[in-house]
Formats: C-alpha cells, sequence, structure tokens
C-alpha cells in the first residue's frame, strides 16, 4: 500500500496484520503521511474503542526524524493502554514495536 488512505481502509477492514510504515510517502496532498495511519490507529481506540493495532506490530523505516519521533510517542502513549508494548530496533536500525495481549478494554471517551 503506497497511501495513507489505503492503508487506513485495510486496517478498518481488519486485514492489517503487521504495518511497515514511512512518514513521507510522496505529495502529502495526495498520499497522506505515515503519521497519519498512526493517529487514526489511537483515535479508533480513544473514540470508538476499536483496538487494531496490528497482531504482528509496526516497523517505523523512515529517514524523517520528527515523522518517527511524532509516530513513536503516538504509539507508545496509546498502544501502551491497551497492550504491552515493546520497543527495538531492526537489523537496519528501525523502530520496531511488538504489542502483547490486551491489558484492559480500551477507554472511550
Amino acid at each position: 500500500m503506497t497511501t495513507a488512505e489505503g492503508a487506513i481502509e485495510l486496517i478498518d477492514r481488519g486485514e492489517v496484520v503487521e504495518l511497515s510504515l514511512d512518514h513521507d510517502l510522496g505529495d502529502d496532498e495526495v498520499a497522506g503521511r505515515g503519521v497519519d495511519v498512526v493517529d487514526f490507529l489511537a483515535e479508533q481506540q480513544v473514540g470508538h474503542g476499536r483496538v487494531l493495532w496490528p497482531r504482528d506490530g509496526i516497523t517505523l523505516h523512515t529517514a524523517n526524524p520528527y515523522g518517527r519521533d511524532a509516530m513513536r510517542r503516538t504509539i507508545l502513549r496509546y498502544a501502551a493502554e491497551v497492550h504491552s508494548v515493546t520497543e527495538s530496533l531492526s537489523l537496519g536500525g528501525h523502530s520496531v514495536f511488538r504489542f502483547g495481549p490486551p491489558l484492559v478494554a480500551p477507554r472511550s471517551d
């Protein structure tokens, strides 16, 4: 998938078990950004009580340090509310997040 919207559609349908995200997908207006996907996951959890964090984790392969940090903060803040979260580095030096079994039901405000 090469657009944030396309990835979000697949996640929303329950068709994603693992994500590998770049922050910069090209033209932001056309393709969106990787952070849009992570924000969608957090919004679904907080606003709708849906835990959609991918079973096999998320790898951030972006070279954009600001985008990587923004996605990392969102993952750690929200996924950690409902899962144990393990962060490590891939052999290529990319941030990898793995999610343990759900801890509690997500809050819905």
